[in-house]
């Protein structure tokens, strides 16, 4: 198990695929030939040390500015805790609204 107990992702601020697959590389601890696609994404949490919990923040900001990316990224970690049960949690946080 990874020492880290717990990973949170803030995806507040990522505009594209891109950006969201070099944070993901860095967060995650993504191996060096990480491709920087889905299929790599889907191959590489199988293959890294993932912590007991992985906290997912401003998924819905996400979906409104990256939809393909969104949709693609819930998917690979539904797959994942699916075929991994008890691995790792996957929390998709809901976030308070300003003002």
């Amino acid at each position: 198990m990874n020492e880290e107990s717990e990973i949170s992702l803030d995806l507040d601020g990522i505009a594209d695929e891109k950006a969201l697959h070099e944070y993901l590389f860095g967060m995650l601890h993504f191996p060096d030939y990480y491709g920087s696609n889905w299929d790599a994404f889907d191959e590489c949490i199988r293959d890294v040390d993932l912590p007991q919990k992985l906290k997912i923040h401003h998924f819905a900001e996400l979906e409104a500015r990256v939809p393909r990316g969104a949709r693609l990224l819930k998917d690979c970690l539904k797959c994942f805790a699916r075929e991994n049960p008890g691995r790792t949690e996957i929390e998709f946080c809901q976030q308070r609204q300003a003002g």
